[in-house]
């Protein structure tokens, strides 16, 4: 099974990968030098991502400042948006000290 075919079927997880850089190509590269050129003066930077296997995308803004200060990951980011699958367990609370929740679990695509 490759990454990006949803439940083994090939084709439809080939459309929409090849939909998912569609959307990249004609949205947000049209807008990038804008968006980019308004976050200059902010010392901020933009970044676009794509999630294969939780079928998401998002956009990242950095502070280049808290990058060339070595900061990475979250600790660079100003503003995060993404939308992608992911799972809640709803089942019955662990017992103390642990944290969390036992199975089932319900599957969601929330930013």
């Amino acid at each position: 099974r490759e990454w990006h075919e949803p439940e083994g079927q090939m084709v439809v997880g080939r459309l929409r990968h090849a939909a998912h850089v569609a959307v990249w190509l004609l949205i947000f590269q049209p807008i990038y030098p804008l968006l980019e050129a308004c976050l200059l003066p902010l010392d901020h930077a933009a970044f676009y991502f794509y999630y294969p296997r939780a079928r998401g995308a998002g956009l990242v803004v950095d502070s280049r400042a808290r990058r060339r200060a070595g900061q990475r990951g979250t600790a660079a980011q100003v503003l995060r948006i993404d939308w992608h699958r992911f799972e809640l367990n709803v089942g019955a609370r662990y017992p103390p000290p642990n944290p969390g929740r036992h199975p089932p679990a319900v599957v969601c695509n929330l930013p």
